[in-house]
Order: C-alpha cells, then structure tokens, then sequence
C-alpha cells in the first residue's frame, strides 16, 4: 500500500505531512509513502523530508499569483501545465491507495491529476480562509480536514469537510514543562521569552524586536531566546551589537538562526512572540503559551490576522499590527505580559484549550476510510 503527499513551500505545510505520514506509518509498518515537492528553490521539502526519513520528487509546481510580464504568465502557465503531465507519471508508476495534499501550490497539480485519473483524496486547510489552492481544489478532494470550522463556508463541498485540527510532529507531546526547561537549564524564576517569524525569518517583526530587547533583555531574569531566520541573522547580531548587547555581556539573550527543537523551545516558553502562521498557532495551543502575535501584513486573504483573532477573541493571545509603530506596542505588551504572572497563566490555559490533541489521529482515520471504501467498490 503506498500514499501519495503532496506539500512544500513553508514549514506550515511540509510538517503537518511529514506528521500524517508518521501516524500512518505507526499504525501500518508496511505501508509506503511518497512526497511530491517543488524542484524550485527554496524548497524546504528537499531538506525536510528526507531527513524525516521518506523520499521525495520534484515537480515543476508554479504558483498563481499574477507575475508582472506577459513572459512570466507564460513560463508559470507552461510549468503548471507541465507538472499534470510529470504527476500522471508519478501516479501511474505508483498507484497510491490515497493522494493527500496539505495546502500550497505544489499541491494543485497533484490533487487534480488524482482526482481526473479516479484515485481518492484529502486536502489539509491549516487557515481560517482556505488559500486559493484549496478553494480551487474544494469541488474535487473526497476529504477536506480544517482546523476552524469557520472554513466550511469557504469550501465548495462542504458535506465533506471534517474539522481535524492541524496535524503536528509527535515530538511536541514527549516533552511537558519541567522536562523542557531541565533541557535548557532554566531555574524557576527564570521566564523564557521565545521569538521568532517562521521558517524563513521576518524582517519587519526582526528589526521591531531588536528594539524590544533592549528594553525587555537588561533584566536578567528574563531569558531571550531569538530565532531570526537564516538571511536575518548577521543583520540582527549588529543591531544588538551596536545597542551594546552580545551574549558575553548579557547571557540571557541567545540569538540564533535557526533551531529544530521547536518542541522542547515551546514547552518551556513562558511567553512566545511569533507570526500567526496556522501551523505555528496549532503548535503553540497545542502546548498551551501566552502568546503575542504579530500577523504578516500581506498575507493571502489576510489569513494570518484572521488566525491570531480567533485566538485572540478567545483570551489565548495578544495581537499587535505589523507596522511604524510595532516595536512600542511589542515592547508594550511583553513588558505587561512578564509582570502579571495571573495574566499569562490564563492565557495560557485558554490556548491550552484551543489545541485538538488528536489531529493526526482524526485525519489519519478519513484516510483510511478512503482506501477501505475504495477497496469495496
């Protein structure tokens, strides 16, 4: 039995397949899965796959988005067009009992090629508002599992969408509180502030926090630690330097480009700074951290803002516009955050109680019901 995912672009759409494939696997040893990704740099598929132990083609997936010569439109009609043609390939040398796409354009042309060749389908919606990729694949896929029920509007079939949750990396549930912050070394009194922008780094949100640890990272008891994404880093690093502050001097800022233990990093967070990625949002409830987000201004369908609302809304976070005025209203909030222990912990709880602990589980059990239902007939 083989299973068929498409994904790639970002972590929010890589890690939720690599999470499905993990359950399936547990559940079927024998099963084989295959990743279908975007030969086109950056893809983060080509690194992250593999290093979960599963193997992966490339396709020339190219988005929708409208590119600004006659030329452009041209070389992205003929890459898509050409993509069908290499997943006909991939499917008919495989055959999968299901075909699973997590959001993203790499999925577009896998999904609909399943769906005009008969083999069953799931697609994954991480986002209040479905992207324009699953909008267009809604009046194909046999499943859609979101993670609001808020997006069964947006789907063209909506009999078929089940809210799943959004699958994450078994990893977040072998570390709790007291274990996560033994692995760092963090005392009781010791508050962890986690920051970040995603997978790729957040120049905007990067340049606004630089100011806030200035303010926020001369007290000692606050640890800092700052993920800034891997083209960022230098330019942070002199930034602080330049306001006097390196890890010599002051210990508790740690600042990194990148770490993949994000499990162990939120588990052990007292208050986390991020983007409002779905994925990220998922992640984070799934733990349970008072969290301030900073949405991406330009987001699609301005699904980020939407995402950090609904948590917002709910008590489970604070939002600040990314705009001239982020770094005081950042600065704002976390001091206010760090100093009202009460706050933080009711936060917390109320995130705690957003998360769906059984994502991977529920999606996991439609796909099988896929391929049963498929063998009946």
């Amino acid at each position: 039995m083989k299973v068929l995912i498409a994904c790639g672009g970002t972590g929010g759409h890589i890690y939720p397949g690599i999470a499905v494939a993990d359950e399936l696997k547990r559940r079927h040893p024998d099963w084989e899965f295959l990743f279908v990704g975007c030969i086109f740099e950056p893809a983060m598929e080509n690194r992250l796959v593999p290093e979960a132990g599963y193997e992966i083609v490339d396709i020339t997936a190219d988005s929708f988005e409208s590119y600004s010569t006659f030329m452009d439109d041209v070389k992205s009609t003929l890459n898509i067009t050409r993509s069908i043609f290499q997943t006909m390939g991939i499917l008919r040398r495989n055959r999968p009992a299901v075909v699973i796409g997590t959001g993203g354009f790499v999925c577009a042309p896998v999904v609909l090629t399943a769906h005009l060749m008969g083999y069953p389908s799931m697609i994954l919606e991480q986002n209040v508002i479905p992207g324009r990729t699953n909008k267009l694949l809604s009046c194909m896929a046999d499943r859609i599992c979101i993670s609001f029920e808020e997006s069964r509007q947006y789907m063209k079939k909506q009999d078929v969408c089940v809210v799943t949750g959004n699958p994450l990396r078994g990893e977040f549930d072998r570390w709790d509180r007291i274990s996560a912050r033994k692995q760092l070394g963090l005392t009781q009194e010791e508050k962890l502030v986690l920051i970040f922008g995603g997978s790729l780094g957040a120049r905007s949100l990067n340049d606004a926090v630089v100011k806030m640890i200035d303010k926020v990272g001369r007290d000692p008891s606050n640890r800092i630690l700052f993920i800034t994404g891997g083209e960022h880093y230098e330019n942070v690093k002199a930034e602080l330097e330049a306001l006097g502050i390196d890890e010599k001097r002051f210990p508790n800022v740690t600042v990194c480009d990148y770490r993949n233990d994000m499990p162990v990093l939120m588990n052990a967070a007292d208050l986390i700074v991020s983007r409002s990625g779905a994925t990220t949002i998922s992640e984070i409830n799934h733990v349970g951290v008072a969290t301030v987000y900073v949405p991406l201004k330009h987001a699609p369908n301005d699904h980020q803002r939407l995402n950090a609302l609904a948590n917002v809304e709910r008590g489970a976070a604070l939002m600040c516009e990314d705009d001239e005025e982020l770094a005081g209203s950042l600065t704002e909030c976390v001091l206010r955050l760090l100093s009202d222990d009460g706050t933080r912990l009711e936060m917390a709880n109320a995130s705690l109680s957003l998360g769906v602990n059984d994502s991977c589980s529920r999606i996991c059990d439609l796909a099988e019901e896929l391929i049963d239902s498929r063998k009946k007939k």
